[in-house]
């Protein structure tokens, strides 16, 4: 076929990149497993392939073939897989964001992308250690809050809330919605 250089041509790749990790695929990987094409017709219908990447089910080596911020999703997932816990890599993020945008799509986990500030006071974040960090700081801080909330509606006083919490009083009144005296 003769190349057009005004008009170039490319050719079509079906790729489906499977994220789960508690099963394996178990659906059609060919349009004739996923259409009744009688046998009659069989010579005029191509049988397209999909072409599968269980990323969950990647060896520990192909993993490691990976160049991007890929690698730090495919890892997770097989941890997942494997061990059923993420133990995170110091390994530096490049695009910090948009990893944690596919992570927390992928998972159904909002935390990772939380995560994510361009606030200086809550510091960069460089790694999945530092993901993680940040995801167990909000956390404490969130269960520190309910508690101060309980506790106020319990009667206790905020400089007793703050005492208790080991929190600074502002930081308390801030969490109540009360004015610092």
């Amino acid at each position: 076929m003769k190349e057009n250089r005004d008009n170039p041509r490319y050719p079509v790749v079906t790729l489906v990149l499977y994220f789960g990790y508690k099963k394996r695929w178990d659906k059609a990987t060919t349009l004739y497993e996923s259409v009744n094409v009688p046998d009659l017709f069989k010579p005029y219908v191509s049988d397209v392939k999909i072409n599968l990447f269980e990323i969950a089910y990647l060896t520990r080596e192909q993993v490691n073939l990976f160049k991007s911020d890929f690698r730090i999703v495919a890892d997770y997932f097989v941890q997942k897989r494997e061990s059923g816990d993420y133990i995170p890599s110091p390994e530096k993020l490049h695009h910090v964001q948009e990893t944690l945008q596919l992570l927390s799509v992928m998972t159904n986990d909002r935390r990772f992308e939380e995560a994510y500030s361009n606030d200086p006071e809550e510091g960069e974040v460089q790694n999945m250690c530092d993901v993680l960090d940040k995801a167990e700081r909000r956390g404490a801080e969130k269960k520190a809050r309910e508690a101060a909330i309980n506790l106020y509606k319990m009667g206790m006083a905020a400089e007793d809330i703050a005492k208790v919490l080991n929190e600074a009083l502002s930081k308390v009144q801030q969490w109540l919605g009360i004015a610092s005296a």
